[in-house]
């Protein structure tokens, strides 16, 4: 579990010839700490002098990023967890069965990085918030949130763009397309 490994733990798995933890997994990742650099600054400026006309703003970011930060770092399990599901459906006897059982897990694997790039956009918005009204000291942490959110945003689009190339479902795609077409950097 991700959520609870050691930094370096998670790098060498990364780094590993093991297919998992992948892309999608370091994507979200790479979103929470986008969102726990918004919760810093918030916190950097709650409580400071000059800041008071904002601080029910400032609030109501921080709240969303540790919700953001929370959902980012389950993500990063799950999207490992989808993967190896896929590996597991593409070693079961051909047939019909099969087929089936890859179409879902794609799908699986896709839905989930497209969940990433979604709160990674809602990270994006917030940093690009708590830039104009947060601590102008934290300024630089509030700019690096933003791109580690976008960072998090295109490498979880890319997860989801080769296992669309794979599902066979075109409605299903389409309605997975416009969700990404949501997503505006």
């Amino acid at each position: 579990m991700i959520k609870k490994q050691k930094i370096s733990k998670y790098l060498k798995d990364l780094s590993s010839s093991k297919p998992t933890p992948g892309g999608g997994s370091a994507a979200a990742l790479v979103g929470a700490i986008g969102a726990s650099l918004v919760e810093m600054v918030a916190n950097l400026t709650l409580d400071k002098k000059g800041y008071e006309k904002s601080a029910k703003d400032i609030k109501k970011i921080k709240k969303i990023a540790t919700e953001s930060k929370n959902k980012l770092i389950s993500l990063a399990d799950k999207d490992a967890k989808a993967f190896e599901d896929v590996i597991k459906v593409f070693r079961l006897p051909k047939g019909n069965k099969r087929d089936i059982a890859i179409q879902q897990a794609l799908k699986k694997a896709t839905r989930i990085p497209l969940e990433t790039a979604l709160s990674s956009y809602e990270v994006l918005r917030l940093a690009r918030e708590i830039t104009h009204i947060g601590n102008k000291n934290a300024k630089s942490d509030a700019k690096s949130a933003l791109h580690f959110a976008k960072a998090s945003i295109s490498s979880a689009l890319e997860n989801v763009e080769i296992n669309l190339n794979l599902i066979k479902d075109n409605n299903w795609k389409t309605k997975i397309k416009k969700e990404v077409d949501k997503i505006n950097l």
